[in-house]
């Protein structure tokens, strides 16, 4: 009826609006789910793993589903309410008795939290990548300070220090790459 009337561009079946018996694995791992959802999307809905869903003709053309497997619904309420469409729920009942899993809960959960790791990441790499980076190679030239305050006293190299010196030096290098390679792509598909 929401969409009926106009008042909403999606509405979501919830199963948590009214009284339903969820198994406690389900309603913990939905809460988690729905709480990351929500934080990123800047949304307040209670069920986002919910597949009853219904969308206005605005919702269908706006709305670009990228997402493959269970990633699919929360990719499109993230890409939904940041494209200013409005999210709605309506209470859904449902039983689980004697249901048998599709796919692992556990594989479940990990594809939503790699979706939303992903997305955060490749919506601002310089924060997300570079700002680690810069700090790894900031530990990593202390690091290297200490080696050659080691070397300069005693003449010995401290080579477990010089490794670590190695490492983080790297690693940091690497992310800072990997961050203005990903903000230059990101730059280049929007124009």
């Amino acid at each position: 009826e929401p969409l009926l009337r106009g008042e909403t561009d999606i509405v979501i079946g919830s199963r948590f609006l009214t009284p339903n018996e969820i198994p406690l694995y389900r309603r913990i791992g939905n809460r988690i789910l729905t709480s990351l959802v929500n934080l990123k999307a800047g949304s307040r809905l209670t069920d986002t793993q919910s597949g009853f869903r219904a969308f206005n003709r605005r919702a269908l053309e706006e709305i670009k589903v990228t997402e493959k497997g269970m990633g699919v619904e929360s990719q499109m309420i993230i890409d939904a309410i940041k494209k200013g469409l409005r999210a709605s729920e309506i209470p859904i009942t449902v039983s689980y008795k004697e249901a048998r899993h599709k796919r692992s809960p556990l594989l479940h959960f990990m594809e939503i939290v790699s979706l939303i790791l992903r997305s955060t990441v490749e919506e601002k790499p310089i924060l997300y990548l570079g700002l680690p980076g810069f700090i790894l190679i900031l530990a990593g030239l202390i690091a290297g300070l200490r080696v050659l305050d080691i070397f300069m006293r005693t003449g010995a190299i401290a080579i477990g220090t010089a490794l670590i010196t190695a490492i983080l030096t790297i690693s940091g290098l690497l992310l800072i790459v990997i961050a203005i390679l990903m903000h230059y792509i990101k730059v280049y598909l929007k124009a």
